[in-house]
């Protein structure tokens, strides 16, 4: 589920602040 969420975003363009979250979101999961 995570795994898809994530490409899932990687996919769509994303700027930088949303880099960000991404990594936090990360950093969360793990």
């Amino acid at each position: 589920m995570d795994m898809t969420f994530l490409e899932r975003d990687r996919m769509e363009p994303f700027s930088g602040e949303e880099a960000v979250s991404e990594r936090e979101f990360e950093n969360r999961a793990g």
